[in-house]
Protein backbone atom coordinates (compact mmCIF):
# COMPACT_ATOMS: atom_id res chain seq x y z
CA UNK A 1 0.00 0.00 0.00
CA UNK A 2 1.53 3.32 -0.85
CA UNK A 3 1.03 6.84 0.63
CA UNK A 4 -1.17 9.27 -0.34
CA UNK A 5 0.56 12.66 -0.59
CA UNK A 6 -1.73 15.68 -1.07
CA UNK A 7 0.02 19.19 -2.30
CA UNK A 8 -2.17 22.31 -0.92
CA UNK A 9 -2.11 23.59 -4.31
CA UNK A 10 -3.57 20.38 -5.39
CA UNK A 11 -6.42 20.68 -3.34
CA UNK A 12 -6.91 24.28 -3.59
CA UNK A 13 -7.01 24.15 -7.29
CA UNK A 14 -9.81 20.88 -6.72
CA UNK A 15 -11.97 23.41 -4.43
CA UNK A 16 -11.69 26.13 -6.58
CA UNK A 17 -12.84 23.79 -9.62
CA UNK A 18 -15.64 22.66 -7.58
CA UNK A 19 -16.45 26.19 -7.03
CA UNK A 20 -17.11 26.94 -10.36
CA UNK A 21 -18.93 24.23 -11.55
CA UNK A 22 -21.32 25.12 -8.73
CA UNK A 23 -21.15 29.19 -10.06
CA UNK A 24 -21.93 27.50 -13.70
CA UNK A 25 -24.54 25.31 -12.51
CA UNK A 26 -26.33 27.54 -10.69
CA UNK A 27 -26.37 30.12 -13.53
CA UNK A 28 -27.56 27.50 -15.68
CA UNK A 29 -30.81 26.77 -13.52
CA UNK A 30 -31.11 30.71 -12.77
CA UNK A 31 -33.50 31.04 -15.42
CA UNK A 32 -35.58 28.11 -14.69
CA UNK A 33 -35.95 28.16 -10.88
CA UNK A 34 -38.85 30.86 -10.16
CA UNK A 35 -38.28 31.22 -6.31
CA UNK A 36 -34.87 32.32 -6.02
CA UNK A 37 -34.81 31.06 -1.98
CA UNK A 38 -33.83 27.91 -4.04
CA UNK A 39 -30.91 28.85 -5.74
CA UNK A 40 -29.93 30.29 -2.42
CA UNK A 41 -30.01 27.15 -0.47
CA UNK A 42 -28.51 25.53 -3.73
CA UNK A 43 -25.36 28.16 -3.43
CA UNK A 44 -25.30 28.27 0.28
CA UNK A 45 -25.14 24.35 0.74
CA UNK A 46 -22.65 24.15 -2.03
CA UNK A 47 -20.09 26.89 -0.10
CA UNK A 48 -20.72 24.69 3.22
CA UNK A 49 -19.76 21.59 1.82
CA UNK A 50 -16.63 22.89 -0.06
CA UNK A 51 -15.80 24.65 3.50
CA UNK A 52 -16.43 20.95 5.05
CA UNK A 53 -13.61 19.58 2.74
CA UNK A 54 -11.88 21.99 3.02
CA UNK A 55 -11.42 21.89 6.67
CA UNK A 56 -10.55 18.51 6.90
CA UNK A 57 -7.59 19.08 4.99
CA UNK A 58 -6.43 21.52 6.73
CA UNK A 59 -7.59 24.40 4.99
CA UNK A 60 -9.94 27.45 5.33
CA UNK A 61 -11.50 30.04 3.51
CA UNK A 62 -10.24 33.90 3.84
CA UNK A 63 -12.44 35.82 6.53
CA UNK A 64 -15.87 34.89 7.16
CA UNK A 65 -15.77 32.28 4.63
CA UNK A 66 -17.30 34.74 2.50
CA UNK A 67 -16.09 34.22 -0.68
CA UNK A 68 -14.35 30.83 -2.42
CA UNK A 69 -13.32 30.56 -5.79
CA UNK A 70 -12.70 33.27 -8.41
CA UNK A 71 -11.44 36.24 -5.67
CA UNK A 72 -11.52 33.62 -2.84
CA UNK A 73 -8.48 32.90 -1.13
CA UNK A 74 -7.79 29.51 0.88
CA UNK A 75 -5.23 29.21 3.48
CA UNK A 76 -3.38 26.47 5.83
CA UNK A 77 -4.65 26.13 8.69
CA UNK A 78 -2.76 26.98 12.18
CA UNK A 79 -1.91 24.13 14.35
Amino acid sequence: MGLDIWFQEDITNALKAAEQASSTTAAAIESVVSDPSYLRAYRQGYKAALITVATAFGLEVDGDGARLGAGGQWRRLRG
